[in-house]
């Protein structure tokens, strides 16, 4: 029996001063339990004790119901863990589709951008021949007469030509043939304008082709050879993906470093620093 006037509940500690050691897995109670379950464990046993050794039954029913407790709260425990760890992947997942989706957008501006250039090319070298005046009325030519020769339409000159074939044929998914184009504008133009774009998408297509080394070599081109062009930072770009392809993530990890620093205004820097901070997360999660 407890002393008179003990307390009830003043702790694990006490209950081993019994006789006989009836409630001695009290010690292990007090090792194991969280804090916020000891107060309950001590009152319980506390309790028993008060009953004597006749109460063992209850004491034994107040520990397994407090340990099944103490599983309880550690699967909720796991569980919430296991929430918070699926919703961070969620966010990573979003932020690299609202990365792809920017850079879908960045390549239909770059198009554009392409036949832009081709139809200033177009002004530039004096465009097609301006509009024949109207003909005169069927019924006021001559008897017999022959209507007159229409006009010979314009063709571009072959450097655009060649590149907007090869567009059309990256959208059709042919890379094979835009290569060929690409490389027949480099190869008999290689200070056109229109160059440091044709090299751009020779790399693109070979990472059409999932060619990730060839598109290496030539998206490099591009930051060596013409390292004053709008496209350098759309290259480096390109470049860490083809690393991300290859899972080299250190290659990935220094085109996007180099873009962010080099080009920090420009969209395909921002697309790198989405892209980057997934890539972090994705290595601590591996962790």
């Amino acid at each position: 029996m407890l002393a008179p006037g003990a307390p009830a509940c003043k702790g694990l500690r006490r209950l081993t001063s019994l006789p006989g050691g009836c409630y001695r897995p009290s010690i292990v109670l007090h090792a194991f339990f969280p804090s916020m379950l000891r107060r309950f464990a001590g009152c319980a046993l506390s309790a028993a004790a008060v009953a004597g050794c006749a109460g063992d039954d209850s004491g034994r029913r107040a520990i397994v119901e407090i340990a099944s407790a103490q599983r309880e709260l550690g699967d909720m425990r796991r569980l919430q863990d296991g929430s918070a760890r699926q919703l961070a992947e969620l966010q990573s997942r979003m932020r690299g589709l609202e990365a792809e989706t920017a850079g879908l957008a960045r390549e239909m501006r770059s198009t554009a951008a392409g036949l832009a250039e081709i139809q200033a090319a177009l002004r530039a070298r004096g465009g097609p021949p301006a509009e024949s005046p109207a003909a005169a009325p069927e019924a006021a030519r001559a008897p017999g007469a022959e209507p007159a020769a229409l006009p010979p339409v314009a063709q571009p000159p072959e450097p655009e030509r060649l590149f907007a074939s090869a567009q059309a044929n990256l959208r059709a998914r042919e890379p094979g043939q835009a290569v060929l184009e690409l490389t027949d504008l480099m190869a008999r133009f290689p200070r056109h304008p229109l160059a440091p774009a044709a090299q751009l998408w020779i790399g693109e297509a070979y990472s059409q082709q999932r060619d990730f080394r060839q598109a290496l070599i030539e998206l490099r081109k591009v930051v060596e050879e013409y390292p004053q062009s709008p496209q350098v930072p759309e290259a480096l770009l390109k470049i860490g993906l083809c690393h991300r392809a290859l899972g080299e993530p250190g290659g990935a990890s220094a085109a996007w470093r180099r873009l962010a620093s080099e080009h920090p205004r420009s969209e395909a820097a921002a697309r790198a620093r989405a892209l980057l901070a997934a890539l972090r997360g994705a290595a601590r999660r591996s962790h």
